[in-house]
């Protein structure tokens, strides 16, 4: 039995210490967050509003509920944020 319990006690530093090396060699390099972009969240919930109802009343009412809220969620965060829009959306050049 102790042998299972040395066994498992060194998985758990092995693991402990990949997680501290990893740390410290992210923490090194200077993240370049972007902007969240808002559009993507409007469209997100527009696209998960339908979902929701389909579900509803073909598979399960819980489920599509909970797809119901999120895309009203998802779509309320976007129009609140209507004014980020097109800064932060790309252009496709033709």
């Amino acid at each position: 039995m102790s042998l299972v319990l040395w066994i498992i006690v060194g998985v758990l530093a092995g693991i402990i210490v990949l997680a501290l090396l990893m740390m410290m060699y992210f923490r090194r390099k200077p993240v370049k967050r972007r902007e969240t972009e808002y559009y993507a969240f409007f469209v997100i919930g527009i696209c998960m509003i339908p979902t929701g109802i389909v579900f509803m009343t073909a598979v399960l009412v819980p489920l599509g509920f909970v797809f119901l809220v999120l895309g009203i969620c998802y779509m309320a965060i976007g129009l609140a944020n209507r004014d980020k829009w097109e800064k932060n959306k790309r252009r496709v050049k033709k």
